[in-house]
């Protein structure tokens, strides 16, 4: 039970009583070339052929919490990440994925991009 002013009450929500909620996906895309990102996108990048560059949106206007994943799905090269205009990446210029397989979550911030 929650209380509210000290008289009034509601019944505490432990989730069981929710019903039609289903979590937003991201939209999955593949990319083999340099492309800019959008939220609530997951993206399967091909480094194969050379580096690949993934430029996030500005912050400004994207509401927090919004969020873009990346994977480094196959590579021989990289995939660097870099944000828009004077935007950071938890205070870096740009992120760079190197290894195959590996992978980043970034979260829109209140003041950057941030990792997840």
């Amino acid at each position: 039970v929650v209380q509210l002013n000290g008289s009034a009450q509601l019944p505490a929500v432990d989730g069981s009583q929710l019903t039609g909620i289903v979590a937003a996906s991201a939209t999955y895309e593949s990319k083999s070339a340099n492309f800019t990102a959008s939220v609530d996108y997951h993206y399967s990048v091909s480094a194969t052929s050379g580096n690949i560059t993934a430029t996030l949106p500005a912050l400004s206007g994207l509401g927090n919490g919004k969020q873009i994943r990346f994977k480094l799905y196959d590579a021989t090269n990289d995939l660097v990440i870099t944000p828009a205009g004077s935007d950071t990446i938890d205070g870096l210029t740009s992120y760079t994925l190197t290894n195959p397989k590996q992978s980043i979550t970034l979260v829109k911030g209140a003041n950057d991009w941030e990792i997840f």
